[in-house]
């Protein structure tokens, strides 16, 4: 039941492969994104152009304007063209990511074992193929509204340009660079959707393996990354212990933190007389308060390092829970008590 360095690199290694792995989702979806902002800005931009020339537009023309409403059609049309490309390539990527999972968690579970105690035993093809399923209707679910969603902040911002210009030149300007960042902002939530979905595959393909291996294992610790990009609520939930059957790590979106199976003693296992390896799990506690304190600030922000250095904000409270309704329960940073500066 220690984990050793050996189980530290395994998960490591795991963490990377899938990080590699939606590194390249996340830039296939920005190359999707932007040819096809390359093929619509023209137009859109040719319309605004049209529209400011008149001299007479304003938020009730600009919403009867023919051409301007063309333009956000076919703008609709790509972005949904956009969006169903990086649909489809982030479902593409879920067998890889589950297979993958077992494996490394099989390596995770071997780490901890005596040697020449065998392999432990692989989730049934079936288990893996239902989370990619599950994992495919949630993608699917969360990324179809975003079309329209992103239409309707583009219109908003057409709007907005408008009533605040007064040179057309400028307002144009103005209103097709504001335009194109609520356009590529479709790219930004795909490209959420792609990492939050492919580490929450992964996570249940790790569990899965687990529920194949009850005779070996006895629950999962959280792992942060432990770094100044982590999150003070993944900080504070790091070393957290949990039954094997509980879903997790249910880390925020993008959360980076690895579930990390501890099997039982090799006494329970009846390996007897045998000495096991010293734990050499990171202590969360040790470890923030060795940083320097421009990086404990940087990591909790100003009001909450204030009351940290108080002792008003330990990092037993910086976690709370909170359910996502269409999603998952997270585990989110709770803001700094009243009065923190």
């Amino acid at each position: 039941m220690s984990l050793t360095t050996d189980t530290l690199r395994v998960i490591d290694d795991a963490r990377r492969d899938v990080a590699r792995l939606t590194d390249q989702r996340s830039g296939a979806i920005l190359a999707s994104f932007t040819a096809a902002w390359a093929e619509v800005e023209p137009v859109l931009a040719a319309a605004v152009a049209a529209a400011l020339a008149t001299g007479r537009i304003t938020r009730s023309a600009l919403t009867r304007d023919r051409a301007l409403a063309a333009a956000l059609d076919n703008i609709s049309a790509a972005l949904a063209r956009a969006t169903a490309e990086a649909a489809a390539g982030i479902v593409s990527d879920l067998g890889p990511a589950t297979t993958g999972a077992a494996a490394a968690q099989s390596r995770v579970l071997t780490s901890q074992l005596p040697p020449g105690t065998g392999s432990p035993a692989a989730p049934p093809r079936d288990a893996l193929d239902e989370i990619v399923r599950r994992a495919r209707q949630q993608i699917h679910a969360a990324s179809w509204p975003i079309p329209a969603q992103q239409v309707a902040v583009m219109k908003a911002e057409l709007i907005r340009g408008v009533a605040a210009g007064a040179n057309p030149r400028e307002t144009a300007t103005r209103i097709m660079a504001r335009t194109g960042d609520a356009f590529v902002g479709g790219w930004s939530r795909a490209e959420n959707i792609a990492r939050t979905e492919t580490l929450d595959a992964f996570r249940r393909a790790q569990a899965a393996t687990d529920a194949v291996n009850r005779d070996l294992v006895s629950e999962w610790v959280w792992l942060s990354a432990l770094s100044p990009r982590s999150c003070p609520a993944c900080i504070a939930r790091h070393g957290t212990r949990h039954p094997i059957d509980e879903p997790g790590p249910e880390g925020h979106q993008r959360c980076r933190c690895a579930r990390v199976t501890v099997t039982k003693s090799w006494a329970d296992l009846g390996f007897r007389g045998v000495t096991e390896p010293a734990d050499v799990f990171p202590d969360a506690e040790a470890w923030f308060e060795g940083l320097p304190p421009e990086t404990q600030r940087h990591v909790l922000g100003p009001s909450r390092y204030d009351a940290w250095t108080r002792g008003a904000y330990p990092m037993s409270v910086w976690a709370r829970r909170q359910t996502n309704p269409g999603w998952r329960p997270s585990w989110v940073t709770s803001p700094a008590p009243v009065g923190a500066r």
